[in-house]
């Protein structure tokens, strides 16, 4: 397996993964246990298109059973017609979960499946994660609907506690990075970490997946990220075997210190006055 190469001071590996159907029915041993050597390399992962409970804790298992201590959140079923749910792992010994997760209150239906999500803490370091699979659908209209609305999101998180700034969306985007849509979230000062020469397809057509974070919050964040390009090094680019065994989106991954902590009382943190989607839907 290739480890990815961190230094020492970077203390915190998060990733995100859309594993493709990833239902116990649908998966044996064999291939929880070729997308367990993909996770931990981690020290925690969102986990998108999770179909049951079941799934996760038998990857649990076979992580275990690979010498690697996980523990494991999943969220409600979320979506109309067909349901997935979010799902977080994560290494007991460098990370806890600090709240319980929860999925936002969605009263005005912006999204098919709405984002999930939980407060951890390591070491100094305290934040949340906000997971989410936005629409494909049939139209890059609607698409563009559900991430205008992040702003919601984003807001929602900052507004439950206004002296815990470290907010990171991330998950399945079903948008690069480049779509003019995302300028909308300019105003929270929420960029990418992924750019355009790092494909998270095994196609390497787009760049879907990618953590949003705001750089001037965040400070943890190392600047240092990418994908795990598992088609490649453990499929010899084989992407129909790659994508039938273990998915046809590649891990992403970014490091974070956590020998410091940049939130304090006497930092409120700036909530914006509106949201982007609350304008636009008057």
């Amino acid at each position: 397996m290739l480890l990815l190469a961190v230094p020492a001071w970077a203390d915190l590996t998060v990733a995100s993964w859309n594993v493709r159907v990833f239902s116990t029915g649908s998966r044996n041993d064999i291939e929880i246990g070729l997308i367990a050597e993909r996770l931990e390399q981690f020290d925690l992962i969102a986990l998108q298109e999770v179909k049951d409970e079941e799934v996760v804790e038998r990857t649990v298992v076979i992580l275990a059973r690979r010498g690697q201590s996980y523990e494991s959140i999943v969220g409600p079923p979320v979506g109309r017609a067909v349901t997935e749910r979010y799902a977080f792992l994560w290494r007991p010994d460098k990370v806890s979960l600090t709240s319980q997760g929860e999925t936002y209150d969605d009263s005005l239906d912006l999204f098919i499946r709405e984002p999930f999500a939980a407060s951890f803490a390591a070491g100094r370091f305290d934040f949340t994660l906000a997971t989410v699979h936005v629409i494909f659908g049939s139209s890059v209209a609607e698409r563009r609907r559900e991430v205008a609305a992040l702003d919601y999101v984003y807001n929602w998180l900052q507004d439950a506690d206004t002296e815990e700034q470290d907010v990171i969306l991330l998950g399945d985007f079903n948008l690069p990075f480049g779509d003019e849509t995302w300028k909308n979230l300019w105003p929270l000062h929420l960029y990418p970490v992924l750019g355009p020469a790092v494909p998270t397809m095994i196609s390497d057509s787009e760049v879907y997946d990618n953590f949003w974070l705001n750089p001037g919050l965040t400070s943890e964040y190392t600047g240092m990220a990418g994908v795990d390009r598992f088609d490649e090094t453990a499929f010899d680019g084989n992407d129909n075997a790659a994508s039938l065994m273990v998915s046809d989106h590649r891990p992403i991954w970014a490091t974070f210190r956590t020998d410091a902590d940049d939130d304090g009382p006497s930092e409120m943190t700036h909530i914006a006055p509106k949201g982007w989607a609350e304008i636009k839907s008057r």
